[in-house]
């Protein structure tokens, strides 16, 4: 190709415009304006069931830690009674230990001769009942983390029940 003709090309290069048009502009901006609430959703429905999860999971373990702390000792103990806000019982040492509910949602642990510890939080509701035949001692525990509640039920078997 000569010079002449490699010159037409390039002047002929340079006369293009360059650059969006006003419509392609305003089209370009409809469509993103259509995606971003999908795109916006999509992520705030993820992050509301992360959190939803993570609030379930952890309510779990809070009552599963509980019920893990209580059942040993539970199962070593002897001569139970069920109170309207608790259980009481004489321990290996013979020495007297009461759980109780509180209003604020903490399961107390009453040890005679030691104190209170409080042994598990955010829960709702800590039932026991006790069934002499065979001897049982059945627990109800609801814990609550922000929206997900969870409830546990457990029968643990104990050695003596009292009348």
């Amino acid at each position: 190709m000569s010079n002449v003709g490699r010159l037409y090309l390039m002047r002929r290069n340079l006369n293009k415009e360059q650059g969006l048009t006003l419509l392609e502009l305003l089209i370009a901006l409809t469509i993103w304006a259509l995606l971003l609430p999908v795109i916006a959703g999509g992520l705030l429905f993820t992050v509301q069931s992360y959190t939803r999860a993570s609030e379930r999971l952890e309510a779990r373990e809070q009552a599963l830690a509980v019920l893990r702390k209580v059942e040993g000792e539970v199962r070593d103990g002897h001569s139970f009674k069920v109170q309207s806000n608790g259980v009481s019982f004489l321990d290996v040492h013979d020495r007297l230990v009461q759980y109780q509910l509180t209003r604020t949602g903490l399961l107390q642990r009453v040890e005679e001769g030691v104190g209170n510890t409080v042994i598990g939080a955010k829960l709702t509701v800590c039932r026991w009942a006790l069934d002499a035949s065979p001897p049982l001692l059945h627990l109800q525990l609801t814990t609550q983390v922000g929206r997900a509640t969870v409830e546990l039920e457990e029968q643990l078997a104990v050695p003596q029940v009292s009348p």
